[in-house]
C-alpha cells in the first residue's frame, strides 16, 4: 500500500468575544459593559508519517517524507503527525458605552459641577457643547505597539523553526500596545517587556537581534534558544511609537 500527505502545512486561525460588566458609582447609575477579543493562529507542518499497530499502539515505522509505502501484514493505523512550526495570538478589549441620557435629563447633568467629565456628562456634552467635550471628555492619549518576529536569513519563510513562542507582558501573541494619557506639556514613559524562545531546525543557529521603529529597546538575556528585554518610550501627547523586535537565525554553513 502506498499512503501520501496531500497537505505538508496548514494554518489554524479562529476568534473569540466576550462580555462582562464593571459597574460606575451608585450615584451616577450606569454600568459599563467591556467586549474582550482575542484573534489567534497555529500553522502545522508535516513532520512524519508513522505506522502504529492497531493493537499494542506501538509505533513500529516513522518516515520524514511525504509518502510511504508498506506491505500489509497486520493491522496498522497509518497515522500522519504534524509539528506546531509557529502561533501568534492577540487580544483587546472594548468598552461598550451605555446609551445617553434621554435629552430630557441633559440640562440637569450639564449644570451640575459634580458630573463635569463623567460619562454621562460628556455623552450629553457631545450633542449640546461639543467645545466643552473636546476639553473635558477626550484625553492626550499616546500609545507604544511593540511586535517581536522571526527572521531566516536567505529564507523567506519561518522554514528554519519546528517552534516559536512570544510574551508581551505576560500576554501570549506577536504584538501588543499600550496606551496612556499624557497631559500636554508632559511626557510619559511607556513599557513593554518582551521575551520569546524556540527551538530550530538542524543546520541553523541564532545569529543576531535587531530592531526597527522609533521606540527603545534594551535586551536582557539571550541564550541559543530564548531571549527576552523591554521596549519604551518617553511618550509625548497624541503620539504613537512603535518597535518590532526581529530575532535573526541563519544556517550553520
Amino acid at each position: 500500500m502506498v499512503v501520501s500527505a496531500g497537505i505538508t502545512s496548514y494554518t489554524l486561525v479562529g476568534s473569540s468575544a466576550y462580555c462582562y460588566v464593571d459597574g460606575g458609582c451608585p450615584d451616577q447609575c450606569y454600568w459599563y459593559c467591556v467586549q474582550r477579543v482575542t484573534e489567534w493562529s497555529r500553522t502545522y507542518q508535516l513532520q512524519a508519517i508513522e505506522l502504529v499497530d492497531w493493537d499494542t499502539g506501538e509505533v513500529y515505522a516513522s518516515v520524514n517524507q511525504t509518502s510511504l509505502t508498506f506491505n500489509i501484514n497486520a493491522n496498522t493505523i497509518v497515522r500522519f503527525k504534524y509539528v506546531l512550526t509557529s502561533s501568534w495570538s492577540r487580544s483587546w478589549e472594548v468598552v461598550l458605552q451605555p446609551p445617553p441620557p434621554t435629552p430630557d435629563r441633559c440640562q440637569q447633568i450639564l449644570n451640575d459641577p459634580n458630573k463635569v467629565g463623567s460619562p454621562e456628562w460628556c455623552a450629553c456634552a457631545r450633542i449640546y457643547d461639543p467645545e466643552q467635550y473636546k476639553k473635558k471628555c477626550i484625553p492626550d492619549q499616546s500609545c507604544l505597539t511593540v511586535s517581536v518576529n522571526p527572521c531566516c536569513s536567505g529564507d523567506t519563510s519561518t522554514g528554519c523553526l519546528d517552534s516559536w513562542s512570544v510574551s508581551l507582558d505576560g500576554w501570549s501573541g506577536s504584538s501588543l500596545q499600550r496606551c496612556v494619557n499624557v497631559p500636554q506639556g508632559t511626557t510619559q514613559k511607556i513599557s513593554i517587556s518582551w521575551s520569546a524562545s524556540w527551538s530550530l531546525k538542524p543546520g541553523w543557529i541564532l545569529a543576531d537581534i535587531g530592531k526597527r521603529g522609533d521606540a527603545n529597546c534594551d535586551l536582557s538575556s539571550k541564550t541559543g534558544n530564548s531571549a527576552s528585554g523591554k521596549c519604551w518610550v518617553d511618550a509625548q501627547p497624541n503620539r504613537d511609537y512603535s518597535a518590532t523586535v526581529v530575532i535573526i537565525f541563519k544556517k550553520t554553513q
